[in-house]
């Protein structure tokens, strides 16, 4: 696995709030997941939100702020091999709006 040149550690804002907007949606089974490219280290990043988003959202309806930590599995520089979630350290929050 690589680190893809970037050591663990936060991001900036401006350079979370750039990399959020490539991050989707994905409907698998039963369950809704946001997934991309993680704005810190451009791995591919996926959590489980069902929960989170409630049941029956209706067009237009907003979740409130949902934190997000990169769980790329990726080992990054500086980071413990067995840290959990294993990831770069980048972490911010979401806001899901529905269309």
């Amino acid at each position: 696995m690589t680190d893809g040149g970037r050591s663990w550690g936060p991001i900036g804002v401006d350079q979370w709030i750039q990399g959020a907007a490539a991050l989707g949606l994905e409907q698998r089974g039963p369950q809704v997941w946001l997934v991309g490219p993680c704005p810190g280290c451009g791995h591919e990043l996926a959590r489980d939100i069902t929960a989170a988003i409630g049941v029956g959202l209706v067009d237009g309806a907003a979740l409130d702020r949902l934190s997000i930590t990169c769980n790329c599995g990726q080992v990054h520089a500086g980071r413990a091999a067995d840290a959990r979630p294993a990831g770069c350290g980048a972490a911010g929050s979401v806001q899901i709006v529905t269309r």
